[in-house]
């Protein structure tokens, strides 16, 4: 059976409240099934799309709502939210997610930039 790896929950405030982001497989299963995967859901969020960024907080929190109502008060509260701060928390949400539910190593980093440093030669 396949280690189970797990990093600390990215935090975002919305209405008041603070929801816990984890990197684990639902939240890739939640995102891939309601934004088409892991990607499209980056580069809504990255557009700063209201309910793209809306859903991947729901995801990553495990969150459920009993009415229509009560999500697009959640949405508005994401529309209310100071956009950059919530942008920086789900950059760090999103590198989590793209590494396997880990924090990427300073090792992969140094790699990066390595390759990068290469195709510049």
């Amino acid at each position: 059976m396949a280690k189970v790896i797990t990093s600390k929950p990215i935090t975002v405030k919305i209405n008041g409240k603070t929801h816990e982001l984890v990197a684990n497989l639902r939240a890739v299963r939640a995102i891939d099934n309601t934004l088409g995967g892991i990607n499209p859901a980056f580069k809504g969020v990255r557009d700063y799309n209201v309910d793209t960024t809306a859903a991947v907080i729901i995801a990553g929190a495990g969150l459920s709502f009993e009415t229509d109502k009560d999500v697009d008060a959640f949405v508005e509260g994401v529309f209310q939210a100071d956009r950059q701060v919530l942008n920086d928390a789900l950059g760090r949400y999103f590198s989590r997610l793209f590494n396997g539910g880990r924090e990427p190593s300073k090792d992969d980093a140094k790699a990066k930039d390595e390759a990068e440093d290469a195709g510049n030669a």
